[in-house]
């Protein structure tokens, strides 16, 4: 499978600003409400859950678009990182809704643009809390674990069909239920 590199910089980029804004506003909110941001995370993370429930319910009868605008493709990265620092998760399961419903991806784009959208958000959320907070605490072995993951899964997915993937994202996704 071949790269869209203008969806890809475009979510990537979206993603990064999102992930910086979503680190910042969990810090706020931790800050001024201690304990309460518990509370903040788990409202939010409801509604997602929720959204996600439905889509696995009724999502054969969504309509999907086919959108192709670069300003909507940074601000669906942009939302995508927001939610992926703020809850300080991948967003793994809202990423692959989101992209189907908006931009009719196939299930190995979607798998492929997700990776991308929660590495870079990460990443800048981890660089904004180094500036900001200093170096946390890492296991490098897990970041190294991790990261050969990530590779050997875009290596395999160049061999899996295209209704083996959607398979296997839809048994991940049916598993919140």
């Amino acid at each position: 499978m071949t790269i869209d590199y203008n969806t890809v910089i475009f979510l990537s980029s979206g993603s990064i600003v999102g992930g910086i804004i979503g680190k910042r506003i969990f810090e706020n909110v931790k800050q001024n409400y201690g304990s309460g941001i518990v509370g903040a995370q788990s409202a939010v993370f409801s509604l997602l859950m929720f959204l996600i429930i439905i889509y696995l319910i009724k999502g054969k009868n969504f309509k999907t678009y086919k959108i192709d605008s670069k300003i909507v493709l940074a601000l669906v990265g942009l939302i995508l990182g927001f939610v992926s620092a703020f809850l300080g998760i991948g967003g793994g399961p809202l990423n692959v809704v989101l992209l189907i419903l908006l931009f009719s991806m196939s299930t190995k784009e979607v798998s492929l643009n997700s990776i991308f959208i929660i590495f870079f958000s990460q990443i800048a959320s981890l660089i904004y809390g180094h500036i900001t907070y200093g170096m946390p605490k890492m296991n490098f072995i897990l970041l190294a674990l991790m990261v050969f993951g990530g590779i050997l899964g875009r290596y395999m997915a160049n061999y899996f069909s295209d209704s083996l993937m959607k398979k296997c994202l839809w048994e991940q996704l049916s598993f919140l239920l």
